[in-house]
């Protein structure tokens, strides 16, 4: 579904606004002019987790369970190739006489984003996003083995989780499960729709049970 910016008049998703308590409004930009938009949402239906997608294993240990969620591995192909090129071009500046002056400025942020790009084609070849719950909450990690970042909620302070779309100003997207629970933050990055929107609805199908909404 699209809609029209009121100012530049150009298309754009409509921000998809999974599940609510309340109906409420949720702020957003329009990813060509960056005027503000706000959209509506309604309070969550009887949605339940559709079919597992691929790449997802899901685990249920009575009051536990677990889902763990594999990247597209054919994705870390075009990282690792870009992440080649990347390094390789950075590489060759620096042995250049184009490090001095104005240019070494750009240079050194060329640099320092060398490492998100390899660490990105990590997680896309050998990573992993593993949400766990229980009757109290759920565990959300994301990481390589054991090596990686976690994140915990409470039911009880779980009040939204969307599915959002961020737009660069050339066109790029970044695709995230958003989570307001006391706090907020955003989690699989790199996984893909389906895989996103099955682990959306089966952390609120966890949650209403214990709640009712």
């Amino acid at each position: 579904m699209t809609e029209v910016c009121p100012v530049c008049e150009r298309e754009y998703p409509e921000p998809e606004i999974v599940l609510s308590i309340l109906p409420k409004e949720s702020a957003d930009t329009c990813p060509n002019c960056r005027f503000p938009l706000r959209f509506s949402s309604t309070k969550s239906g009887d949605l339940e987790p559709s079919s597992i997608p691929q790449g997802i294993v899901l685990s249920d240990h009575g009051e536990s369970w677990s889902a763990t969620a594999y990247p597209r591995r054919t994705s870390a192909i075009e990282t690792w190739g870009f992440s080649l090129l990347w390094t390789t071009c950075v590489t060759f500046m620096w042995s250049t006489d184009a490090a001095r002056g104005a240019g070494i400025i750009i240079q050194v942020w060329l640099t320092v984003l060398t490492p998100v790009w390899v660490l990105k084609a990590i997680l896309q070849t050998w990573g992993k996003y593993v949400v766990t719950g229980s009757p109290e909450g759920a565990h959300i990690f994301t990481g390589v083995g054991p090596l990686g970042w976690s994140r915990n909620i409470k039911w009880d302070e779980l009040s939204e989780i969307r599915l959002r779309t961020r737009y660069g100003r050339r066109g790029s997207r970044q695709k995230s499960i958003f989570v307001e629970a006391g706090r907020h933050f955003c989690f699989g990055e790199e996984l893909s729709d389906d895989q996103r929107h099955f682990l959306a609805v089966l952390l609120w199908s966890k949650r209403r049970p214990l709640h009712g909404t």
